[in-house]
């Protein structure tokens, strides 16, 4: 069973890996190419990565306003956003490819976990598109999973 994950998650990682070095074609403003003439365009992974910036800097000025104390007037360091535009590309690569696996197969996507549990988990907003496509990876990911593990013996034997 352990052979089939590492091979399905090989299969996924070698899938994404094409898709994203494929976007050294002709055209510098896109951030890949997924085939049937579909691309995710450079304008798209920045305003994902902006979103999270800009909610993250307006929560940080909020904070400063609200701040009696007087330690706001201080150089306060730019707002760290938790992840990077790669990690962008790759959640919509991995959202693409699996929507495709998961409409093959036959399967839904899970239900768990939920954007809330995500964002509760780890330092995301449950507001940004990229927490929403974060959990949409594990969701699809899950159900996939789902059908690996009832796969008959000679394919988890594999």
């Amino acid at each position: 069973m352990q052979r089939a994950r590492r091979l399905a998650s090989t299969a996924v990682v070698a899938v994404l890996a094409i898709g994203g070095l494929s976007a050294c074609r002709s055209e510098p403003d896109v951030a890949a190419y997924l085939g049937d003439g579909k691309t995710i365009a450079e304008d798209r992974v920045e305003a994902i990565y902006n979103e999270a910036r800009f909610e993250l800097t307006r929560s940080r000025k909020q904070v400063q306003q609200q701040d009696t104390t007087g330690a706001s007037a201080a150089a306060v360091p730019p707002v760290e956003v938790p992840f990077k535009q790669k990690d962008v590309l790759n959640a919509l690569l991995s959202v693409d490819v699996l929507e495709q696996a998961a409409v093959a197969a036959g399967v839904q996507a899970a239900s768990e976990p939920t954007v809330e549990q995500i964002a509760q988990a780890s330092s995301y907003s449950p507001n940004w598109l990229y927490t929403k496509l974060y959990a949409r990876t594990y969701q699809l990911r899950s159900a996939l999973s789902r059908l690996w593990q009832a796969a008959p013996a000679f394919v988890n034997a594999a």
